[in-house]
């Protein structure tokens, strides 16, 4: 797995696979390109180049208790610009949905298109809450096993780290859309489950595409938070149709 050193001395890996238009998977907390074991090979399969990294403080990627607040974003810019992408589809899940759509905001000339799944238009007090109890109060077995899969023998430390760095002062402030969805321009693809819950808001998908000009919604029933990673195969389908589609590629 290639490295990538950030100008903060950051060591970041990432995945980097097949030839053809990129796109880049951003993944959720404390999780790790690991979680797109399915998605990397059919998207690479699909004529796209592959590109997932494992974000600063998870993965395999360096541990950090502290970072600027805009690190993550600054991180993914870095790495395009490593990789000589002057811009990419992007592709986030919980919060990587988060990273992607302010770099579609900060960088649009970057960005051909985002997907955000499990979108989170904004930090709250009782998301803040649900977040503690799963990471360090109530983790259930099948997730720890998860967390441990995606990041290795320390995910104990990877999890309570990133309730460190969800607080790094202007982190929240940062990827509050409340005043800015409607700045992003580029051709947009929300996707959630149906079944809600306090992270997660089953809403912001709705009012991000009721916000986004153009965007498209596709809602998974029956399915958890994230229609990406529960629903992988019809998700791939539909989002092999949304990118052909796009004027971009058609041209």
């Amino acid at each position: 797995m290639p490295t990538f050193e950030t100008a903060d001395a950051c060591t970041l890996h990432y995945e980097d696979v097949g030839n053809g238009p990129p796109v880049v998977l951003v993944h959720g907390a404390v999780s790790s390109a690991r979680c797109f074991e399915s998605h990397i090979p059919s998207l690479a399969d699909q004529g796209f180049r592959v590109v997932a990294p494992d974000l600063r403080g998870m993965g395999r990627s360096g541990r950090f208790t502290e970072m600027p607040a805009t690190a993550w974003n600054d991180d993914l810019i870095g790495l395009m610009d490593h990789l000589g992408l002057e811009s990419a589809h992007l592709c986030g899940t919980s919060l990587g949905s988060r990273i992607v759509l302010r770099t579609a905001i900060d960088h649009p000339h970057r960005v051909l298109s985002i997907v955000a799944d499990a979108p989170v238009i904004a930090d709250s007090a009782r998301g803040a809450r649900a977040v503690r109890q799963l990471f360090v109060e109530d983790v259930p077995p099948d997730f720890a096993k998860l967390v441990e899969q995606w990041n290795g023998e320390d995910w104990r430390k990877v999890m309570e780290n990133f309730l460190v760095l969800r607080e790094v002062p202007g982190l929240q402030e940062h990827y509050d859309l409340s005043n800015r969805v409607e700045a992003i321009s580029c051709p947009t693809f929300i996707t959630r489950g149906d079944l809600d819950d306090p992270i997660y808001s089953l809403a912001y998908a709705v009012e991000m595409h009721n916000r986004i000009e153009g965007s498209r919604l596709w809602i998974a029933p029956d399915t958890g938070f994230s229609a990406m990673r529960f629903r992988s195969e019809i998700f791939l389908d539909h989002y092999a149709r949304f990118v052909a589609q796009l004027p971009v590629l058609a041209a």
